[in-house]
This record gives C-alpha cells, sequence and structure tokens, in this order.
C-alpha cells in the first residue's frame, strides 16, 4: 500500500506529554503544530490510551499529523480499533496515521494480563481481524492508513504487505536502510549472493533491466537499489567499483591482450586470466599484437573470452552482471566458462541474460521476462512444473531448433576445423568442380579504374589552366615588381620626373597582375579541393576491412581529415610556394647585378643558412606532432565510444592518458616554435644585415644600382616572411600526403563504373544458374593461414549450416564469398562474376556478427532497403512491411509512433540486440541476393524467434548459409 499522508520533513517523538494534564497537553501540541512540525508521535504504555489521546491532540492542532507510535495490540480489541482509527481519520482527513505494534511480553503479561503471543503470527492475526471487522455508519470512512513496528525481516516483509509503511523509532541507521529496501514499492528483489538467470523472447527486456541493475540507465519510473542505496545521483559511480560486466558491448581496446585482459597485473596474473578464459591459443596468435578497433581482429568468440578474462581480474566483486557472455562459443566451451565464472563470483550477486534456456537451468532462480515484465519468477523445477509453464515452452523450442540445425531438417552441414572444410555428411559432400568462371585466381592485387569519373576529371580540367594562368601572371608580376623599384630609385636620386611616371605606370601595372593571380589562384584551390575531398571519400569507403580494424576508425578519420592540410596547399599558400620561388629568384638577380647587392648577398645567405636549419627542425617536430595527433584522435575515439567501458569497469589508463595529453600540447609547442621563428625573427635579421651590406659595401654607387639592391633585400625580406607559412603549408601537406596514402591508394583501386545491370544469370559446362564455385582458396592474416585450399559449391536451393568452433575460420570463409575479405590466392566465381567484379555484392549477400551489424541512424524503411532504390517506391515499403511481419518485428513497427518512417539508431529508438539483428536480416533478404550468408544470426535470439526467423530465411533465399556455433 502506498503512503498518502504528508508527515513533512521533520517530526518529533515525545512521551512528555502523559506528564502533563490535559489542557497543558494541548497548549503544548498547538505549540508544535504552530513551530511547523510535520507529525507528532507518541507512544503507549502506563499513560493516556493512544486513540483517545490522538483525538485529543489532532483537536488542539490545525496542520501536522498525529501518529499512535505504537499502539498496542494488545490494549484493544482489532473491532475496537479498527472503529476508532476510522472515526479519527474521517473527523481529521489526512492527519491521523495509526501505528501498530506487538509492544513486549513484560508489559503485555505483567501489566495487561494477557498471553503474549508470536509476534508475526500475532499481528498477523489482529490485521486479518481489523481488515474483517463490521463497520456501519453513515459516513462510511475508509479504512485510517497504518504503519507497523517492525524490526525483523519477517515483520518488515508484513508491513509492506499490509500497511503504508514500518515505525522508524530506536533503530539503527543500517536498519533504516535495510528496512527502505524492503518497504519500497519494487516489483523484484534479489537477495546477496543470489545466481538469478533471465530469460525471455528478443526484445522482452533483458539488457534493458541489466542496464538499470548497472546504473547505466535511469528508469522512467520508480528507483533501483543495490544494497539499499539508490543508484541515481551518483549511487552507481560508488557500486561500479565492485561490478563484474561481461556483454558483447564491452570495449575490446586497440591494444594488445595484455593491456586488455589485466593492463596493471602480473606475468603470472595475466598468464592465469588468459588459461581461466581459455584464450591460450589466441595469446598465441596474437602475441604482443593490437586486438584491432573493438577486438576487430579477433573472431566473435574470442572477444567474449577477452571481455570475459578482464572481468575475471575484478576484486571485490558484489555484483556480476552478464548479457549474453558467452555468443560465439560452442556448447562445451560455454559450460566449462559458465562454471569459472560463477565459481569466480560465488559469493557475488549474479545475473545473466541468456537465451540458452538449458544453460538458465543450472541456475538458482529464474526470471522469464516478457514485454517488459517478469511473467515468472523462482526455481527452475518449479517454473517447469507449471501447466502453463513459459520457460517449458522455451525449452522444448531450444530443442527443436537444436535437432533441425544438428540432425537434418533438410540442411547441409559443412565444418570448418583447422582452417580446412569439410562436408560432414558424405552421401552430399560432391567434389565441387569449378565451372562457369574464369579460371585467373584471385590474388591479392589492385584492381585500377580505366578513367576517373566525371566530377574528378572536370575539377582536374579546371584546375590545369587556372593553374597556368596563376604562375605567368605572378612571373610578370613580379618582374614588373623589380623594374619599378629600379626606376623609382634612379628618379628619387636623380630627380627625373620621368621616372616617375614610369614607376607610378610599372606600379599600377602590378594590381591587376595580382588580381588575375589570386583569382586563379583561388580557382586552382577550389578545383584541387574538390578533388582531393571527393578522392579520400571513395578511398575511405573501399579500404579493406582487415585494415581498417588494424587502424581502428580513429586514427582513419584524423588520416582522412589531413585532406584539409593538403587543401591548404592550394588554398592558403600551396601556390604561394611558387610565389616564394619566384620571390627568391627575382631577388637573387637583383643582387647579383650589383656591387650593393652582392655585399649585402653575403649577410643574407647566413640568414638563409639559418632559415635553412631552423626550416629542418621545423618538419622535424611537426612530424612528430602529427604522428601524435593521429594517435589522440584514435585514442580519444575510442574512449568515447567505449565510454560506458570505462565507466563501469574503470580506467586503468587514465593517468598515463594524462600524461600523453600533456606531452601531445608540449609537442605542439614545439613543433609551433621554429615557425615563429621562421615569420618573425629572420625576416628582421634578413632587412637589418641586407641594409647593413649595402652601407657597408664601399665606394658610392650608380643611384640605380643602390635602387635595385634596395629592391632586392626587401624582396628577400619578404621571401623569408613567406617562407614560414610555405614551409609550414609544405610539411603539413608532405605530412597529409603520408597518412592519406593507404586511402588514396584504396581509391586507385576502387572501381569508378557503375555496376552493371542485374540480368538473368547464365552458366557454363552445365552448371545451374546461380551455383557459386570455390577452388583452392587460402586467406592468410599475417603469418597465420586462416584457410587453406578450400573447395565448396553451393547450388541454387542449397541450405547450408557452416559449423566450427570459435576461430576456425567461420567468418573469414563468409567474408571472402561475399567479396569484403581478399583472398590470398584461389578461385571464387558465380556465374562467371568474381569477388573483384562490380555487383557482386548484389549477388552475395552478409549478415555479420552484431559487432558489425550496423543499423545507420536512419529511418526504419532506409535501413531495410539499402539495397534497393532510395526514395522508396510503394511496392518496396509494402514488401519490407510484409517481412517485418514475418520475422516478428510487427508489435515493434507498431509500437514506433512513425513506423517504417520512425528513425532508429544510436541516437534514434533503440532496438533491443535480437531486433536488430533481424533488420539486418531483413535488409539482406529485401536486397534479393542470389546467395546470403548469414554469420551467427541466432545468437542474439530466442529459441521461438530464431526458429521462425531461420523458417523466414529458407522460403525467400535462393541458397542460405547459416554460420552456428557446435
Amino acid at each position: 500500500p502506498r503512503m498518502t499522508l504528508d508527515l513533512g520533513t521533520v517530526g518529533i517523538w515525545t512521551a512528555a506529554l502523559d506528564a502533563l494534564p490535559v489542557g497543558q497537553a494541548q497548549e503544548a501540541v498547538a505549540e508544535l503544530d504552530e513551530v511547523g512540525y510535520g507529525a507528532l508521535w507518541f507512544g503507549e504504555a502506563y499513560g493516556r490510551e493512544a486513540l483517545t489521546a490522538a483525538q485529543l491532540y489532532l483537536s488542539a492542532s490545525s496542520r501536522m499529523v498525529v501518529a499512535t507510535g505504537i499502539a498496542s495490540i494488545y490494549g484493544r480489541d482489532a473491532v475496537n480499533a479498527n472503529a476508532a482509527s476510522r472515526t479519527l481519520h474521517a473527523a481529521f482527513p489526512d492527519r491521523f496515521l495509526l501505528g501498530l505494534g506487538v509492544s513486549h511480553a513484560p508489559l503485555v503479561e505483567r501489566m495487561r494480563g494477557h498471553s503474549y503471543g508470536k509476534p508475526l503470527a500475532a499481528m498477523r492475526e489482529y490485521l486479518d481481524a481489523m481488515d474483517g471487522a463490521p463497520y456501519v455508519v453513515a459516513d462510511g470512512s475508509e479504512p485510517a492508513p497504518r504503519v507497523l513496528a517492525a524490526l525483523g525481516p519477517k515483520m518488515l516483509e508484513l508491513a509492506r504487505e499490509r500497511a503504508q509503511g514500518a515505525h522508524p523509532y530506536l533503530v539503527t541507521p543500517a536498519h533504516t536502510a535495510t528496512a527502505r529496501e524492503v518497504l519500497s514499492p519494487t516489483t523484484l528483489r534479489i537477495a546477496p549472493g543470489e545466481h538469478v538467470a533471465l530469460v525471455g523472447i528478443s526484445g522482452a527486456g533483458k539488457s534493458t533491466l541489466l542496464s538499470l541493475a548497472l546504473g547505466l540507465a535511469d528508469p522512467s519510473d520508480g528507483e533501483v537499489r543495490v544494497d539499499g542505496r539508490p543508484l541515481a545521483n551518483g549511487g552507481a559511480h560508488a557500486l561500479w567499483p565492485h561490478v563484474a560486466w561481461v556483454e558483447p558491448q564491452v570495449r575490446i581496446w586497440n591494444r594488445d591482450l595484455r593491456d586488455n585482459v589485466a593492463p596493471l597485473g602480473e606475468d603470472d596474473r595475466v598468464a592465469a586470466l588468459v588459461r581461466a578464459a581459455e584464450l591460450d591459443t589466441v595469446a598465441a596468435r596474437v602475441g604482443g599484437e593490437p586486438l584491432g578497433a573493438d577486438g576487430g581482429l579477433l573472431s566473435g568468440g574470442e572477444g567474449q573470452r577477452v571481455r570475459l578474462a578482464r572481468a575475471l581480474d575484478r576484486e571485490g566483486v558484489r555484483l556480476a552482471v552478464l548479457d549474453e557472455p558467452l555468443r560465439g562459443l560452442d556448447r562445451g566451451q560455454r559450460q566449462r566458462l559458465l562454471v569459472t565464472a560463477r565459481e569466480r563470483w560465488r559469493a557475488a550477486t549474479l545475473l545473466c541474460a541468456t537465451h540458452d534456456v538449458g544453460e538458465a537451468l543450472h541456475f538458482d532462480r529464474i526470471l522469464v521476462l516478457e514485454d517488459g515484465k517478469v511473467v515468472a519468477d523462482g526455481p527452475p523445477a518449479q517454473l517447469l512444473a507449471a501447466s502453463d509453464a513459459p520457460l517449458g515452452a522455451m525449452l522444448d523450442a531450444e530443442r527443436a531448433l537444436r535437432d533441425e540445425l544438428d540432425a537434418g531438417g533438410g540442411w547441409r552441414r559443412l565444418r570448418v576445423q583447422d582452417g580446412t572444410l569439410r562436408e560432414e555428411d558424405a552421401g552430399e559432400a560432391d567434389d565441387p568442380a569449378p565451372n562457369g568462371g574464369r579460371a585467373d585466381s584471385i590474388a591479392r592485387g589492385e584492381t585500377h579504374s580505366a578513367h576517373a569519373s566525371p566530377p574528378i576529371r572536370a575539377a582536374r580540367d579546371r584546375a590545369a589552366p587556372a593553374c597556368a594562368v596563376f604562375a605567368v601572371a605572378t612571373i610578370l608580376r613580379y618582374v614588373v615588381f623589380a623594374a619599378s623599384w629600379s626606376v623609382i630609385g634612379t628618379a628619387i636620386l636623380t630627380g627625373g620626373g620621368a621616372g616617375l611616371t614610369t614607376w607610378a605606370l610599372l606600379l599600377a601595372a602590378t594590381i591587376p597582375l595580382a588580381a588575375l593571380a589570386e583569382a586563379a589562384e583561388g580557382r586552382t584551390a577550389i578545383a584541387l579541393g574538390a578533388q582531393l575531398r571527393r578522392r579520400t571519400l571513395r578511398g575511405a569507403l573501399a579500404l579493406d576491412p582487415s585494415w581498417v580494424r588494424r587502424e581502428g576508425p580513429g586514427r582513419i578519420l584524423g588520416r582522412a581529415m589531413e585532406v584539409d592540410a593538403i587543401a591548404r596547399l592550394a588554398a592558403g599558400g600551396g601556390l604561394g610556394v611558387v610565389t616564394l620561388a619566384i620571390e627568391l629568384g627575382v631577388a637573387a638577380f637583383a643582387l647579383a647585378s650589383t656591387a650593393p647587392g652582392r655585399a649585402a648577398a653575403i649577410p643574407l645567405g647566413g640568414v638563409l643558412v639559418v632559415a635553412a636549419i631552423t626550416t629542418a627542425m621545423a618538419v622535424r617536430r611537426r612530424r612528430a606532432w602529427t604522428t601524435a595527433r593521429l594517435s589522440q584522435t584514435d585514442e580519444l575515439l575510442e574512449a568515447i565510444s567505449g565510454q560506458r567501458t570505462r565507466l563501469v569497469q574503470g580506467d586503468d589508463e587514465a593517468n598515463e592518458r594524462d600524461w600523453r595529453l600533456t606531452d601531445y600540447a608540449h609537442l605542439g609547442e614545439d613543433a609551433d616554435r621554429p615557425f615563429a621563428v621562421l615569420a618573425g625573427t629572420l625576416p628582421r635579421l634578413a632587412l637589418g644585415g641586407g641594409l647593413a651590406g649595402i652601407a657597408l659595401s664601399g665606394d658610392p654607387r650608380p643611384p640605380g644600382e643602390l635602387a635595385l639592391a634596395l629592391g632586392g633585400v626587401l624582396l628577400a625580406s619578404q621571401a623569408l616572411r613567406r617562407l614560414a607559412v610555405a614551409v609550414e603549408t609544405l610539411t603539413s601537406a608532405a605530412l597529409a600526403r603520408q597518412a592519406l596514402e593507404p586511402i588514396l591508394r584504396a581509391q586507385k583501386a576502387h572501381r569508378a563504373v557503375p555496376a552493371p545491370p542485374r540480368s538473368t544469370p547464365t552458366a557454363s559446362n552445365g552448371a545451374a544458374p546461380g551455383t557459386l564455385h570455390v577452388r583452392g582458396l587460402c586467406v592468410e592474416r599475417g603469418a597465420r593461414n586462416v584457410l587453406r585450399d578450400v573447395d565448396l559449391e553451393l547450388r541454387p536451393g542449397d541450405h547450408v549450416v557452416l559449423a566450427g568452433a570459435s576461430g576456425a575460420g567461420k567468418s573469414t570463409l563468409a567474408t571472402a564469398l561475399a567479396g569484403i575479405l581478399p583472398a590470398t590466392h584461389g578461385h571464387v566465381a558465380l556465374d562467371g562474376a568474381q569477388p573483384t567484379d562490380p555487383g557482386w555484392r548484389d549477388r552475395v549477400g552478409l549478415v555479420p556478427q552484431h559487432g558489425d551489424n550496423h543499423v545507420l541512424l536512419a529511418p526504419v524503411a532506409f535501413n531495410l532497403l539499402m539495397g534497393r532504390a532510395w526514395p522508396a517506391r510503394e511496392e518496396d515499403l509494402a514488401a519490407a512491411g510484409e517481412l517485418c511481419v514475418e520475422l516478428g518485428l510487427g508489435p515493434v513497427l507498431q509500437r514506433m509512433p512513425a513506423g517504417l518512417a520512425q528513425t532508429i539508431g544510436e541516437t534514434g529508438w533503440r532496438l533491443s540486440q535480437g531486433e536488430r539483428a533481424r533488420v539486418c536480416l531483413a535488409r539482406a533478404l529485401l536486397a534479393d541476393h542470389d546467395v546470403v550468408i548469414l554469420d551467427e544470426p541466432l545468437g542474439a535470439l530466442d529459441p521461438q524467434t530464431a526458429r521462425t526467423v531461420l523458417e523466414v530465411a529458407r522460403r525467400r533465399a535462393r541458397t542460405l548459409v547459416v554460420i552456428s556455433q557446435e
């Protein structure tokens, strides 16, 4: 029951009122009411009768609540207590609170002469009598709110069930915390040390419940408490150091295995964790190499074992939260690792969400969730014995699914083991001979586009003449500029008026030349910048996925952003390098032409030597800063994307990261300092040294020579000032070009021609159209042969189960067949086409594992129809909606306010893992591929949904390959 009275924030409990005459007691109560106390509590022993006194005090006050604290159940029978409390409640609405207690044996037996019974049974019997007592009056008032004096856990439970609370008098703070936990209106309580499994259909709310338990999500209503403390308002931060957390979304850092498992652990500890998580073969294979972005260089099962090993390293764990912790592992490994985890955290409270119902049967308690509610709760045997047990139905569906995949059901079974592929059913394992494809291998290499795309070609065509105009205009500008200095110098020194006129005309001529050069420079910058950005974008989209996983998205993003540095080469001074060269050439000519100029060239030469040394230092420091910046970009993006992981599991490298940020700032300061010297100090030295050289050149010289030498010095000083910008621009551009090289190389290999329209498939050598042939396929990663000499033939209508242990190479084979991962050598063909051909991915579609199964921040319809034309046609939208209903996503679409137009993704409508998996499957089926490959599609699905999904996929896909664990 819910408390409806407002007791205020400060109340008073007192026994002193019994020591005062009635009038004075009422005056005291009136004063307490006037000064603002929210409630008055008083006891019952040898003084006034509790309910009579309550009437006196209620009459003396006008605002505060009066509560009996505590009225003994032995002081009056239940019928009288019910009648009196109802009367007071009717007379003083929302101001009377009935507090009941069992008192103490001496008071009951010696003073009242009653027999003192068992407290819990006596209170329960008394409340039953009160609630069942007749009460026939005109106003028919409701029962008064009540609380119970409750010290023990059983009496607290009774207070939660039959009253609005418990009396808090004379109890410890620890008892108050426990009472709050018990009395709060919770719908679910899990005892300390309990191991609980959560099961339910996809989207039932299992992951949401675990997120609430971790404090990573806020409830819309109510609250979550651990140890009696709410997780809101910082409570979760106090809990996280004592939490072990394993789920597919826990971030694996792009560092080596040791830094992912126990970065601060000793060698023996790390080795023990590797053995406990069965990572020995992974450790031997990867050595000290980084594991890739989010463990991208590991299989799904290997990544889960890394996450488990990290969790096993936690000390002082009081809460273990496991959300599909062993996805991607075969049954034997799952059982062994689950035993290891439960033994490690045997004293902790453990919550484990799983779709493996057989696995859940080994837990102490099972929660069955449906539509966000707990529909069944109890020990496994109790839940299975219920006549309408949802757990029993899920277990039957799991067995049927396993029988279908393991024992036949029209499935063709293949197994990957030690990098080789074999057919499990000898009767179906025909010797696959490649038909219908070209005989050339698909050795790793690049396919070059014969022609640039029209936009790039147009940009290049615009840039070439603009660059030529810039060069010619700049040369003429400085030739005229140098001539003007010679003329004006002569005119000033000789007093010739004609010279002044000539000087003015020459100076005026430099204005249109400068405007023409700047216009050509801007046009060149725009054209080249557009061309470079297009190449970078296309290159980024064409990168080898393995390289992306190894480098990490942050470093690649940093590389792609370097395109602006190259664009500035044209826009902000890049073509100014040409100007610099012209200025230096003209200055050298002017200085070499006269004796004063040659004298000025000596100090200028010394300044140029210093400038060369400073330039070399600037380039070296800028290179170090750029390398650090790329690393910082990757680290920052990884830290942001793994924020939840860092919050819950701690940030062991926080101090080291702060040190690296400080070092990065120092590198930036060191990189800027030489450029400041080039821009400020050296031009002044050049000017001063050049003027000094002219002054010390000896005999008087003709005015023209002096003017020409002075112009050369000024031009050299200006060139040195421009040198700072030019060096910075060129250095940034050169380093950017190095960073962009892999992306631009990928763009070069990317085919710019559009995919040809799909035509009716044909085949040769008697093979059925749509047959996929594989011969001698090999894939290497580093020094490891992941796949060796794989031969395979997939015929139209084949429904294939591809099994194998974690890390055996199943996903590698899938990505190679889909044309995503380049093979080392071998032959793959489908109706004459190869994976490197345009349109291959229109023919062979892959639904990857959870970590690579991306849902874009876009409407549901866009995510579903990415393989069709957009904007979507009405018939495509109808087909998408029909398929969603078949896959069990109909209720999800109905809950979405905009239906297929609803935005989903990271900041949109959040899908469960199982819902997201089905959206990605629907995307592949709607793309109408000849071959559909599903990589671990059942890991995020409950057995009933998994069977539905398989039925739909078999019915709709021409050829279907399903990757599954043992």
